[in-house]
């Protein structure tokens, strides 16, 4: 599998909830940075959780890839996620009731890869302008 496609993969499984395929796209020693997280993510056992919790945050998630832009071990994702909140949103700057409400953001998300798996992965994305689109802030 290329790296764009490696790419495609894990992000359908993530729109699918499909756990199972992260140990086939993410290596032992990879780390996952979130904006939201303190620490890394290690590893396909951390990635499966973040599958999970999609699932459980939202009623509905599809990703839309807007471009893919590789160059050596590194591919660079823009894309859109379009949601709908299945309850409460814990952020590093409070829990806010969202439940039912849909958002959208862009995010860039740059993978390394290695041996056909990611090895790092660095999610940037405008967290405040999601709490001012769901009405959490004002």
């Amino acid at each position: 599998m290329s790296g764009p496609d490696i790419v495609r993969r894990y992000f359908a499984a993530l729109d699918e909830g499909d756990t199972k395929a992260m140990p086939d796209l993410f290596a032992l020693d990879s780390k996952t940075y979130r904006p939201e997280l303190p620490e890394p993510l290690v590893g396909p056992e951390a990635m499966k959780l973040v599958v999970a919790m999609a699932g459980k945050i939202f009623s509905s998630f599809e990703t839309t890839l807007i471009e893919l832009i590789e160059d050596g071990d590194v591919i660079v994702a823009r894309l859109r996620h379009d949601a709908v909140y299945r309850d409460k949103w814990r952020t590093r700057v409070g829990t806010f009731d969202v439940a039912g409400r849909p958002t959208s953001w862009e995010a860039l998300a740059l993978f390394r890869l290695r041996d056909g798996k990611i090895i790092e992965e660095r999610v940037f994305r405008d967290e405040l302008g999601m709490l001012l689109d769901v009405g959490a802030l004002s």
